[in-house]
């Protein structure tokens, strides 16, 4: 079961940024527990695979493309920069 700021998250997503480009930058990203991450790239991922947004991600520290390694968010792409993530639309 989602959590409330879960879903929170998501709907402001819908919200805010459906049928848009979208690239979240990570870089200056230092702490969050595992599994906030890990519910932060599943609703990334299923809003970019429900072709709702189009969504990369940008700039991730180590610790945090590990996580995201174990994610399975097959659909979003990870890009060192936001400058590579942006000529990738």
């Amino acid at each position: 079961m989602k959590s409330k700021k879960t879903q929170s998250f998501k709907k402001a997503c819908l919200q805010n940024f459906s049928d848009r480009k979208v690239v979240f930058c990570m870089k200056n990203l230092h702490f969050v527990g595992s599994s906030g991450i890990q519910s932060f790239f599943g609703v990334l991922n299923e809003l970019n695979a429900g072709s709702r947004m189009n969504v990369k991600i940008a700039g991730l520290t180590p610790d945090f493309q590990r996580l995201f390694s174990f994610s399975e968010c097959a659909s979003l792409e990870v890009h060192e920069s936001i400058e590579g993530a942006l000529q990738s639309f």
